[in-house]
């Protein structure tokens, strides 16, 4: 399959789990969208930025910075109840299943991806596989690599009971936004 045709599939398929998927151009792009997303939370505060190489760490926080908004800081087991929105990156994602696959050794990546009620991933549409299978033998070579952590996310965390009741957010973010990274990161 055509890597333009998952990054399609995977918008689509994660729009039936209610994740929302959306196309932008590098980082900015991110951070406005995530201060967006922050706005709508209630307020400039509570936000957790983890898991992305230096630079652009270095880059968001920056960006963050000059909106006012101040970064949770490390360990973030301190303040776990404070994570409104988490910004992280996801390794790969599963066009087929519209789901997203985190590797970390970092609890506060596990903690941020986990503990948020609004979680948004940044994905790199080279990235994307068409289907579990095709992914097999690079799950694989990262387990044996020692990734530590390995997370599938589908959709914002939901569950129903016995009586078939759906619950959104019941052990895990209410949220969930996919942004495709097009280009160039910062």
């Amino acid at each position: 399959m055509p890597q333009s045709d998952c990054v399609q599939k995977l918008m689509e398929k994660a729009q039936l789990v209610q994740a929302v998927a959306k196309r932008v151009s590098g980082l900015q792009e991110v951070a406005d969208y995530t201060c967006f997303l922050l706005g709508d939370a209630g307020g400039k505060s509570g936000l957790a930025v983890v898991g992305f190489p230096e630079s652009d760490q270095a880059f968001l926080e920056s960006a963050f910075s000059q909106k006012g908004i101040g970064l949770l800081p490390s360990p973030l087991r301190e303040r776990m109840r404070d994570i409104r929105v988490a910004l992280t990156p996801c390794a790969y994602a599963i066009a087929e299943t519209g789901s997203l696959v985190l590797l970390s050794q970092s609890e506060d990546l596990r903690l941020a991806s986990m503990l948020s009620d609004t979680h948004v991933v940044c994905v790199n549409p080279e990235s994307i596989f068409a289907d579990a299978f095709s992914f097999s033998e690079t799950l694989r070579r990262e387990i044996e690599s020692g990734c530590g952590y390995v997370s599938f996310i589908t959709g914002a965390s939901r569950t129903a009971d016995i009586e078939r009741v759906l619950a959104i957010g019941v052990h895990g973010p209410q949220e969930l936004h996919i942004l495709l990274m097009e280009g160039r990161q910062s």
